[in-house]
């Protein structure tokens, strides 16, 4: 596997950003980063760089392609991109096209979800993680926020259990620390001009994170909170809950493509 710390010339000082992906098991916090890896090559690409990702990453991003393309209304498990059971740090580093050295390095903190959970033994390692990033990407399940009047978001985004680890007494986040909450499955209210209803997406996450937000902001000095919407497929509408809550059901638009959509603006965002 390819190391991007050894293609870095350090021939002018290095900005290094962490950023950490933060989010309950099986939410899509991996998937989002390989379409994030992809979308931002062609957003560097008209403003003069260039990206250099690891091949982990460029795995991860061909398992998502591979989905996308899937005949199945509810593709079977081992079709599925199952949530991570370990640690991963993806680097992704930015140059400008005409220059050899490396203006930027990113390192994105994928940690399971389970580990958010402070019952689970590696609990420490997620405060530790948190304390020392300067980004995280707070990701939440659209459908789980929206669908059935929410029904599911408790259960499934957790926001009780992420407040308590943003708000705990036992660290500060650094200062001048960008959230960015990003609300991950949005192709339903997204992708169809028909049923374009991004309002209806800002409206139940205003209603549901304004009280979260302001706890935060009142336990840390200078913290920078941005939401926005990702497709991190694009060709998928997510429309629905099976009965028990536990898996996502979806339908499959047309052109059955790997077609994601804004998911650079994150990524834009964390190293602005």
């Amino acid at each position: 596997m390819s190391n991007v710390s050894d293609k870095i010339e350090k021939t002018k000082p290095l900005t290094i950003a962490d950023v950490i992906m933060v989010g309950p098991r099986g939410v899509g916090k991996s998937s989002m980063l390989a379409s994030i890896s992809s979308q931002l090559k062609d957003t560097l690409d008209k403003l003069g760089y260039v990206s250099e990702v690891p091949d982990a990453l460029t795995d991860k991003l061909k398992e998502l392609k591979s989905l996308a393309s899937s005949d199945s209304v509810i593709p079977p498990v081992d079709a599925q991109l199952l949530p991570s059971a370990n640690e991963t740090v993806y680097e992704i580093a930015l140059r400008h096209s005409k220059e050899t050295y490396v203006d930027l390095s990113c390192r994105f903190i994928d940690v399971p979800g389970g580990w958010y959970d402070p019952n689970d033994g590696n609990y420490s390692k997620v405060e530790e993680h948190l304390r020392g990033a300067d980004v995280s990407f707070w990701c939440i399940d659209t459908v789980a926020l929206i669908h059935n009047n929410g029904q599911y978001h408790d259960v499934l985004n957790k926001p009780d259990l992420l407040e308590k680890l943003y708000t705990s007494p036992k660290f500060a986040l650094k200062e001048n620390h960008t959230i960015v909450f990003t609300l991950i499955r949005s192709e339903t209210w997204t992708k169809d001009k028909s049923n374009y209803d991004v309002d209806a997406i800002f409206k139940e996450f205003t209603r549901k994170y304004v009280d979260i937000i302001t706890h935060i902001k009142n336990s840390h000095k200078n913290v920078n909170c941005y939401v926005c919407w990702v497709e991190t497929v694009g060709s998928i509408k997510f429309i629905r809950f099976s009965p028990n809550g536990e898996q996502i059901q979806f339908a499959i638009s047309s052109g059955k493509k790997f077609e994601p959509r804004n998911c650079d603006t994150p990524a834009v965002i964390a190293i602005h």
